[in-house]
């Protein structure tokens, strides 16, 4: 399907630009028609070292045009691609690799160096200015030494171009295990196409670019990367997300579209400010949720246009709003073309309008919902539910079908017989002066549930702790309020942006400023 799609656009339009890859340092380009001849040459390459239609194919590298490359490639084939993470080691890397089992792995040294002796080395693949290790699992490792395989000397015909159907199995992505272990999504093509075919085609023309610093191994990196295939509009891709660098990655890319994280918004707006906030391109942010700082953001930064929605690896955008107005920011959208929702309480039973309840999704087409987890038929299983995939988050509902986030089913703290919202809390934490980012959880306690505990990014030196405890008491109820505040200058994050809030309560709440404490 996407090398079908890549083939007529390059026919359609082949001097267009199709992306620009930024490694840091330089950029470089590809048109349409280099784009497709490119990918036929990495299909080539990979069907050289043994890839077949369902064939697995790892990618732990950066973004680059190479690993761009080799999701084409890998496509026209009819292979499946999982993207891993190169910033994995030890047990977090074997259970992914472990998981996903792909037939090649194509990384970089310290990869294949740590997955040894299961995987052996058998030989490299170069491109575009990368040069990669292939690994292939011991029992399966052939009997001669591929060696060096650049791809830029490759015939781009030298493979028969595969037409898998839309319910094809196009990726294995894998969640950022904010809760548990990661788990592995099998995707279709379809899901993929219905993530963006309503919340975000709409807002994109031709003549638009679309900026993914997301990596490519997460979804919202391969929403980026389809874009283009959709609208026939390009795409930037940058190495990393960069706070230092984003206005002037933006500005030398053209982008005009950006999925940006509600984090680096916040890490955005906290910068100093610089000729270079309203001196480049970007007319359009995707944010999901919204912050609540969007209408000083958006004159900051002159981006005046905003969309939100919701959307995780299993599912496909279900719900969407194409511009987000500042003063009406806290709605993430209606129910999209395609889908039904349900919210639902503990018991599996429908909630009424504004009541907090999971959601659970349901397509018209099956395929635009997850094919499940890999190697864990359990919680495959436990995803579903008479046909309903029921979600890891909660909203409400109103009375004119508006869903509104409340947080994620697990991220909610049980004391004192209520059920508190990590994310609300979380919000009002960000209107206090001062604080750039946080993150808020449930500790053990010996004599309740949880209590409420906080971790504050920020810079400000002599923090008024006490003055927040007093603003929170006037904008939430008591027993919202936080026992355990900690202040720090950054939080662990997981590619996603999101805070690694498994990490954070591994380190305990000794030394943490406690509330019971000060009266």
């Amino acid at each position: 399907m996407i090398g079908k799609l890549l083939e007529e656009r390059a026919m359609l339009h082949p001097a267009r630009t199709f992306g620009r890859f930024h490694d840091g340092a330089q950029i470089t380009s590809w048109t349409w028609a280099e784009a497709n001849l490119n990918a036929g040459k990495a299909a080539s390459a990979l069907a050289a070292l043994g890839i077949r239609e369902r064939s697995v194919v790892g990618i732990a590298l950066p973004n680059s045009a190479l690993y761009v490359a080799i999701i084409f490639g890998a496509s026209r084939l009819g292979a499946v691609i999982t993207g891993i993470n190169p910033g994995l080691t030890g047990a977090g890397l074997h259970h992914v690799v472990g998981t996903a089992r792909p037939q090649l792995l194509i990384c970089d040294e310290k990869i294949a160096g740590l997955l040894a002796p299961e995987y052996n080395e058998i030989g490299e693949v170069e491109g575009f200015g990368v040069k990669s290790i292939v690994v292939r699992r011991r029992e399966e490792v052939p009997t001669h030494y591929v060696g060096l395989v650049r791809l830029e000397d490759m015939d781009c015909l030298a493979h028969e171009l595969a037409s898998p159907r839309a319910d094809a199995e196009f990726a294995i992505t894998f969640t950022s295990g904010t809760t548990g272990r990661s788990k592995g999504v099998l995707s279709s093509y379809a899901q993929l196409d219905a993530q963006v075919r309503q919340s975000l085609v709409p807002v994109t023309t031709a003549a638009d670019t679309w900026l993914v610093d997301l990596p490519l191994f997460h979804v919202g990196g391969l929403m980026g990367l389809y874009m283009p295939l959709a609208t026939g509009c390009s795409f930037a891709t940058v190495p990393r997300i960069s706070i230092s660098n984003y206005w002037k990655w933006v500005d030398q890319l053209s982008a005009t579209h950006a999925f940006v994280l509600p984090s680096v918004a916040r890490m955005l707006l906290s910068a100093p400010e610089s000729p270079a906030d309203s001196r480049h391109s970007l007319n359009y942010a995707f944010m999901a949720p919204v912050i609540g700082d969007i209408g000083i953001w958006q004159r900051r930064f002159g981006v005046q246009r905003t969309g939100t929605g919701y959307n995780s690896t299993e599912i496909s955008a279900p719900i969407h709003r194409l511009h987000v107005p500042a003063d009406d920011y806290r709605w993430s959208g209606k129910a999209r073309e395609g889908v039904e929702i349900r919210l639902v309480d503990e018991n599996g039973v429908d909630v009424q309008d504004g009541t907090r309840g999971r959601m659970l999704v349901r397509t018209h087409d099956r395929a635009e919902l997850n094919l499940g987890y890999i190697g864990m038929p359990e919680e495959t299983a436990a995803a579903w539910l008479d046909g309903w995939f029921r979600t890891g988050d909660a909203f409400e509902r109103d009375s004119e079908g508006r869903y509104f986030f409340v947080g994620r089913v697990n991220d909610f703290i049980r004391r004192r017989g209520e059920n508190i919202s990590a994310f609300e809390v979380e919000a009002e934490l960000l209107r206090y002066p001062g604080i750039r980012d946080c993150a808020v959880f449930g500790v053990p306690s010996p004599l309740e549930d949880e209590e409420v505990k906080a971790v504050l990014v920020t810079d400000q030196v002599g923090f008024d702790i006490e003055g927040l405890v007093e603003f929170l008491r006037g904008r939430l109820p008591r027993f919202m309020v936080p026992r355990f505040i900690d202040l720090v200058t950054e939080l662990p994050q997981t590619v996603t942006g999101r805070a690694d809030k498994t990490a954070l309560r591994a380190l305990g709440d000794g030394g943490a400023w406690d509330l019971s404490s000060y009266r």
